[in-house]
């Protein structure tokens, strides 16, 4: 959209906007961008995150943006393997495309963490960071157990499901289904069938970008690299 024409500044833009978006969507930051700017064609890297569920029991405030996987996960294990993501490499196996595109693909980095672990009694954590300083507070101290798990992918560009491919084998790496060797071993054969399912949309989350100006668009706004 060309600013410098019409009766609509930035910072009146960015109210109007507010003002028409449904209340579970914000703009939490507007500025005007450089003339040649694409949104997609000027970024140098996109991240994913997907968040997993991972307690005996479904929390239920965490049902829209995660996937509840009852079994326990090794997350170690799971770091073990999404390192071999890291490079370039052929994502074929890890997308719902055939022949009709590239599908190599550079990832800069992949790591598996605990975001926080939700215990029945506060002070079984020995650490009241992770009890109070969270992203889901709701949950913390109440009566399940579990732990929430955030899986981060960042790459140069993604193939269409090839990140709920990447969860879903890593998931079959920290259940103790296969060693953390199967995730290269799925790059290096290339054949769909060998990995993982596709893991639920629900849990995925698009939440940065990173251009070419050294600027980042994120979950919090933009931010200098």
């Amino acid at each position: 959209m060309d600013l410098s024409v019409g009766r609509f500044g930035v910072h009146e833009l960015h109210r109007a906007l507010n003002a028409v978006l449904p209340q579970d969507i914000r703009v939490l930051a507007f500025e005007a961008a450089p003339d040649g700017f694409h949104a997609r064609f000027s970024a140098l890297s996109r991240s994913y995150r997907y968040l997993i569920d991972n307690g005996p029991q479904a929390t239920p405030s965490l049902r829209r943006i995660a996937w509840h996987v009852s079994s326990p996960l090794d997350v170690d294990a799971m770091n073990v393997a999404c390192q071999a993501l890291v490079g370039l490499h052929d994502y074929v196996a890890f997308s719902v495309r055939g022949g009709d595109g590239p599908t190599m693909r550079r990832v800069l980095s992949a790591q598996v963490k605990i975001e926080f672990v939700n215990l029945t009694d506060p002070g079984e954590s020995g650490n009241s960071e992770i009890m109070w300083h969270n992203p889901v507070p709701a949950v913390v101290g109440g009566p399940l157990r579990g732990r929430l798990i955030s899986i981060e992918v960042e790459a140069n560009a993604f193939l269409r499901q090839m990140m709920r491919r990447i969860v879903g084998s890593l998931v079959r790496v920290g259940r103790g289904w296969v060693p953390p060797s199967a995730v290269g071993e799925v790059l290096s054969r290339r054949i769909k069938a060998d990995a993982g399912p596709a893991a639920p949309a629900h849990g995925l989350d698009f939440f940065r970008v990173a251009y070419v100006d050294g600027n980042m668009l994120g979950s919090s706004g933009w931010q200098r690299a």
